[in-house]
């Protein structure tokens, strides 16, 4: 891989980008781009920035081809919930109404009686953190 200068235009563009990016996988992307374009081989690009040579081209390429959304991360969905959103609003109201202190256990007993679904107290507890419910 040759060496290849940037213009001042470019550096910045990526420079902000290097500096607002809190994910220290994508800002080592950010990184290695920098520093090629601000003159550094592949190979010095990659030891700087923790990367290997190939792995520099690469984003070196998706750049050239892409521009600088090409290194931001994608997002990863997940798994989808067992609970439609509905259900899960369903439970937010109904969990609203009970006497604070009860258990999660309860939580699992009502969600398999009520929507015949399965889960653990470990499950139930995931759940209400992610819907923000505090018991």
């Amino acid at each position: 891989m040759m060496k290849r200068r940037a213009t001042e235009e470019e550096l910045t563009i990526v420079r902000q980008a290097m500096r607002q990016e809190k994910k220290v996988r994508s800002y080592r992307r950010y990184q290695a781009l920098y520093l090629f374009l601000s003159g550094k081989t592949g190979r010095e690009a990659a030891e700087i920035s923790g990367l290997t040579s190939v792995t520099v081209s690469n984003i070196y390429r998706a750049y050239e081809k892409i521009g600088i959304e090409a290194l931001r991360d994608k997002e990863i969905p997940g798994r989808p919930s067992r609970m439609s959103h509905g259900q899960q609003e369903e439970l937010r109201r109904e969990l609203a109404n009970w006497e604070k202190g009860y258990s999660l256990q309860m939580v699992v007993s009502y969600i398999h009686e009520k929507y015949g679904l399965t889960y653990t107290v470990r499950g139930v507890r995931m759940l209400l953190d992610r819907l923000k419910i505090n018991n």
